[in-house]
């Protein structure tokens, strides 16, 4: 009796502890945005700079989307280099709200991409302007 007592209570533990862990399907604090590929992003309800935007999908146990995760659907249909509604393929209508999200870039650049996940149009702006949302991709 205690041998089984000392291995059921850790694994029973262990089992609690995972799911009490957020995955990217929670997309706690942020809403989930089904991309046409069939993925699942998070898109964050507050603004943030891009930063903060970083570390908050890393938090989600996701990391901060780039052009190529967010955009592409096949080798027809991606980010062609354009910035007009549509030129993120994959994303548009995947988002109700009418907000811009930042994007991954290298950590060295002052300034990144950002995109509107319901027109599917681009955007840059400075890493330190606070007012932008946040789309995660899964890792």
């Amino acid at each position: 009796m205690f041998f089984q007592k000392s291995v059921i209570l850790p694994v029973l533990f262990g089992l609690i502890c995972l799911t009490a862990l957020p995955s990217y399907s929670d997309c706690t604090g942020g809403e989930p945005a089904t991309g046409k590929n069939g993925k699942v992003y998070c898109v964050s309800k507050i603004s943030m700079n891009w930063w903060s935007a970083f570390a908050w999908c890393e938090a989600q146990g996701m990391k901060l989307g780039d052009l190529t995760d967010l955009c592409y659907i096949s080798d027809e249909e991606k980010w062609m280099g354009g910035t007009s509604n549509g030129a993120c393929p994959n994303i548009v209508n995947a988002y109700s709200g009418n907000v811009f999200t930042w994007t991954a870039v290298s950590l060295n650049t002052e300034i990144a991409r950002v995109i509107n996940p319901r027109s599917g149009s681009l955007n840059s702006f400075g890493k330190a302007d606070s007012g932008k949302y946040v789309i995660c991709a899964p890792k």
